[in-house]
């Protein structure tokens, strides 16, 4: 009988871990370029203990809006963005809970731009919340409040595979790669380029007065409550943050300001001083005022490190012998910073000199027509990269030219759809092209990915060599007389509510 009991038990154990191994290969990686949820949590898990000043904890605005490597270089101050997508105050209380077992920060930021929201996030961002968090007692609360009053159960989020059985005909190859972006150095931010500024109507809406009164809910001030114990408890000061956002109101700060002053703490909200840290709507924002973009991320970065540096007593870590992996990783930071500023450029002779730079590979596509509103000086710049002389003087003709180093490689053109399809330096590029009478499209797609802005004009998609990725995809509007941009976002940000 014994031995049948011990053969059972075996039984049952070698099953699981057989079924945690699927479920490893089944869970969705949530870990596109653009958000890097995964990768994100094992960095975090991975630093070396107890050596964060200072933790950000809340939903996105958290990991676009704040990089602890300018803060480093800075000030010497260590710190990290430990917060995912749509993050609701129970969930980041659980993060919180979850790094004072790895850490033992000084000061803790909680940002509030869901603290107020009382209800639940949809399951998937639940998900990408709890699915890389380690099996822990504050996983299995986690997981217990974020399913009341649902359908989901703690089973399937313990042993995810449970959730995800039918994803087998969905699996990639990177599905059985356990392994995440070891090459990240973000500590917990992820940078976004390029610019969507906020619409004028939203700008002057802005920190208005909605004549609302607003409650903060019950159930999240118990979170707040628990929150502030765990600091105490942990030695930490809790500080309430609200980062740039175009949606923000006087009315919500209000409340927020209410509830810091009932509990005696400190609420920093950038959307009350811009003019102290040149906060810009045109040019600082990913997404029309949502979120921000890397300038705007630098520039609440360097205020909010010059604030821990007037208001703590932070040792100068820079120089010390045991914290160079973080002059590497800022050394990594600040190339990737240079080499994207080309996301930031909205001048098209401006751009056009950019690209050819020796990392960068461009498909130019031409939509319906890239001739009428050319400036003279824009054609003397295409023509010394070596394109045909027809894209700049015959209206409404399409056009497909691959350039390496800001000369034309190849090339296509004429009065018809114009299709490509090439491997380059083993990059996959598919183009298409027509101009107004002949489709009006322009599509690009690099290595199978469809990146390009398919927008009226002369329509560049850049991948960069070294890098190996697209940094920008734009379009500059030659029916309009300022040759006016818009750019096309990888992936847009999360709807944090």
């Amino acid at each position: 009988m014994k031995k049948k009991v011990i053969n059972f038990i075996a039984f049952w154990l070698i099953f699981l871990l057989l079924f945690q191994s699927v479920s490893k290969v089944l869970i969705p990686k949530w870990n596109d370029k653009t958000t890097l949820v995964g990768t994100r949590m094992e960095d975090f898990y991975s630093q070396e203990k107890n050596t964060m000043d200072a933790m950000y904890f809340g939903s996105s605005f958290i990991y676009y809006s704040i990089s602890p490597l300018p803060i480093w270089d800075n000030y010497g101050i260590t710190s990290y963005a430990f917060g995912n997508a749509a993050q609701r105050i129970w969930t980041s209380y659980y993060y919180m809970e979850e790094a004072f077992k790895y850490q033992k920060p000084k000061v803790v930021f909680y940002e509030v731009g869901t603290a107020y929201v009382e209800e639940q996030a949809r399951e998937a961002l639940n998900r990408q919340n709890l699915d890389y968090m380690k099996i822990s007692f504050t996983k299995l609360n986690a997981i217990r409040d974020i399913i009341k009053g649902t359908t989901e159960t703690t089973a399937s989020y313990l042993i995810p595979g449970l959730r995800y059985h039918q994803r087998w005909s969905d699996l990639s190859q990177n599905d059985f790669d356990s392994s995440l972006d070891t090459s990240y150095y973000g500590k917990g931010s992820v940078m976004r380029f390029g610019a969507r500024p906020a619409r004028k109507a939203d700008q002057k809406t802005w920190m208005q007065d909605t004549g609302e009164t607003l409650t903060f809910p019950e159930n999240n001030e118990k979170y707040l409550d628990k929150m502030k114990a765990l600091c105490e408890e942990n030695g930490a000061e809790l500080v309430l943050l609200r980062l740039p956002n175009i949606r923000w109101t006087k009315n919500l700060h209000d409340m927020i300001q209410n509830v810091a002053d009932e509990k005696g703490l400190t609420f920093l909200d950038y959307n009350t001083f811009p003019e102290e840290y040149g906060l810009d709507w045109n040019t600082d924002t990913m997404d029309k005022g949502d979120h921000m973009n890397i300038v705007g991320n630098e520039k609440v970065s360097n205020h909010l490190g010059q604030y821990m540096k007037d208001h703590y007593c932070f040792e100068d870590k820079r120089e010390k012998k045991e914290y160079a992996s973080w002059v590497e990783n800022s050394e990594n930071f600040q190339k990737v910073l240079e080499k994207n500023q080309i996301a930031n450029i909205i001048d098209l002779n401006e751009y056009l000199e950019k690209i050819k730079e020796d990392c960068y590979l461009a498909v130019i596509t031409v939509k319906g027509d890239a001739v009428k509103h050319m400036k003279h000086n824009t054609r003397e710049i295409l023509l010394s990269m070596e394109v045909s002389r027809n894209l700049l003087t015959k209206s409404e003709m399409s056009y497909i030219g691959i350039l390496d180093q800001g000369k034309i490689i190849e090339e296509k053109e004429g009065f018809e759809l114009l299709e490509y399809e090439n491997m380059i330096d083993g990059i996959k590029i598919k183009a298409t092209s027509g101009g107004r009478l002949n489709g009006s499209q322009a599509l690009t797609s690099i290595n199978g990915e469809e990146v390009g802005s398919d927008s009226e004009g002369i329509n560049i998609v850049v991948y960069d060599k070294d890098l190996k990725r697209v940094v920008d995809s734009v379009a500059f509007d030659m029916t309009k007389k300022d040759n006016k941009i818009s750019r096309k976002l990888q992936n847009n940000a999360n709807d944090d509510l």
